[in-house]
C-alpha cells in the first residue's frame, strides 16, 4: 500500500479508536480486523522506533546509512574551504 493510502487508512483507525475508546496500543486482532480489512497480525507489530529510523534512508533521510553520508559529504565541503 502507499505510503499516502497507509496513512489516512491509520488516522482512520485512529479516529475510530478514540471514538469507542479504546487503547490503541491495545488492540487485538479482532477489534483491529472490524476496523479495517488490512488487518493482519503482522500489522499489530508493535513497531521499534530505531528500526523505523533505519529503514528511512533516502537522500536527506535520519537513518545512521544517511547521515553517515550527509556527514561525509559536509566534513569535505568544510575542508574544501
Amino acid at each position: 500500500m502507499p505510503f499516502r493510502g497507509a496513512h489516512e487508512e491509520a488516522g482512520k483507525i485512529v479516529l475510530e479508536c478514540e471514538r469507542r475508546g479504546w487503547n490503541l496500543p491495545s488492540l487485538t486482532l479482532h477489534q483491529l480486523q472490524e476496523l479495517t480489512e488490512h488487518a493482519s497480525q503482522e500489522v499489530l507489530r508493535r513497531p521499534d522506533g530505531g528500526g523505523n529510523i533505519a529503514l528511512k534512508v533516502s537522500l536527506g533521510g535520519p537513518s545512521p546509512a544517511a547521515m553517515a553520508k550527509q556527514l561525509a559529504a559536509a566534513k569535505e565541503a568544510l575542508g574544501a574551504l
